[in-house]
């Protein structure tokens, strides 16, 4: 099929028109996906984005396997093969492993990492949710009461 004079101007003309659009106005072709000219800075924003991504999971998996540390501590000690006071010892070294971990600690618990950590090992206890749980997290609570006063 032999393209005719007229449809060769045409078409020219029309791809003239929405080249000179575009360029007047460059939000059309950023809509459009057009704008090439801005690709170095897509690309600087998708390695920047992909690197806060690589970033948050690294920390996402520190958090999910010292969350399993505690819970298995949790377990230990309502199978009776670990004391509150050994495994308030063991928090608070999880907890020194990731500073941050201590800023929401003393934010959530107490002063004192000691206490952060012994009020956490009752959490932790609670949220196993297994028969006695409660009654263990509240009396080592109220033990940790006693001590403070």
């Amino acid at each position: 099929m032999k393209l005719s004079l007229r449809t060769i101007a045409a078409g020219s003309f029309v791809l003239s028109l929405v080249t000179a659009g575009l360029g007047a106005n460059p939000s059309l072709a950023e809509e459009a996906g057009f704008d090439f000219w801005n690709m170095p800075t897509y690309q600087e924003r998708l390695t920047s984005s992909e690197r806060e991504f690589r970033d948050a999971d690294r920390k996402d998996t520190l958090v999910y396997r010292r969350t399993e540390l505690k819970l298995a501590i949790a377990q230990d000690i309502l199978d009776g093969k670990l004391s509150f006071e050994d495994a308030t010892v063991r928090f608070a070294e999880l907890n020194r492993m990731h500073p941050p971990v201590m800023v929401s600690a003393h934010g959530n618990y107490s002063p004192t990492s000691d206490e952060a950590a012994a009020l956490q090992v009752a959490a932790f206890v609670r949220a196993t949710k297994k028969p006695g749980a409660m009654k263990m997290a509240d009396d080592w609570e109220r033990t940790l009461s006693a001590q403070l006063q």
